[in-house]
């Protein structure tokens, strides 16, 4: 009798474990592509410089330049008004940025259909005014402590290459309301609120669905000089969850 008791205890203390345990303990992996865009320069008056990691110094910054990518673990990416270190804004990705963003979970038994999660973002940069006087300095050096750069977070759901059309159905959950979004072949929504999961299902295929789960980890880093022409910057990032994309 005492061990029929003992083995339902058992039973049912190994059946609360296996609730409670977190979503990381799921085969979860890494978005398969984190890029980050730091994108030219805006504002104030006269040229600007660039540094990047595979640079020795500031550089003039061309004027049809696109963008500069940060990619991996250490990239940097600075920019200034020529000559004026106290205006210079250097970014920097963290170590192991793409696991510490989101994870991404697959239910992948339909054979048919392939999916994929990559993440986008892009920075932005404005500058007030002009070069000052005060030049010496070494933002780049790392003179002035770093502070972390939060992004605005979105998603987009989308039907690239399957054969017919995709109804699909994102639910967001975090610590705000329960919330869905419906669409055929598209879907995009803003994530307001981290950590958050969000299941993404479509109607036409049971066996093609997927959890992301996003953390509230900003791995981006930013340093800047101490002038009154420091620039303003704000930060974007799209989770690119795609049906089919060869």
């Amino acid at each position: 009798m005492m061990m029929l008791r003992l083995a339902s205890v058992l039973a049912v203390a190994t059946a609360v474990i296996a609730l409670s345990l977190p979503a990381r303990s799921l085969d979860i992996q890494a978005p398969s592509l984190v890029y980050i865009d730091t994108l030219p320069p805006s504002g104030g008056s006269g040229s600007y410089q660039y540094h990047l990691t595979n640079t020795k110094t500031w550089n003039t910054l061309p004027s049809d330049v696109g963008s500069f990518g940060l990619a991996n673990s250490g990239d940097k990416a600075g920019y200034r008004l020529t000559g004026d270190d106290a205006s210079a804004i250097v970014y920097e990705l963290a170590g192991g940025v793409g696991s510490s963003l989101a994870g991404v979970y697959y239910n992948d038994t339909d054979e048919d259909i392939s999916m994929d999660f990559q993440m986008y973002g892009s920075i932005y940069t404005t500058f007030p005014g002009k070069a000052a006087i005060q030049r010496r300095g070494n933002t780049w050096g790392g003179s002035y402590p770093k502070s972390t750069v939060p992004f605005n977070s979105s998603i987009t759901v989308d039907n690239i290459k399957c054969d017919g059309d995709l109804t699909f159905t994102v639910v967001v959950t975090s610590s705000s309301p329960t919330k869905t979004f419906t669409g055929v072949n598209h879907v995009g929504l803003p994530l307001t609120t981290l950590p958050a999961n969000v299941t993404i299902t479509n109607l036409e295929h049971s066996g093609a669905s997927l959890t992301l789960f996003y953390y509230n980890t900003n791995p981006l880093s930013v340093t800047h000089g101490k002038g009154s022409n420091v620039p303003s910057y704000s930060a974007d990032i799209n989770g690119q969850v795609q049906f089919c994309p060869d």
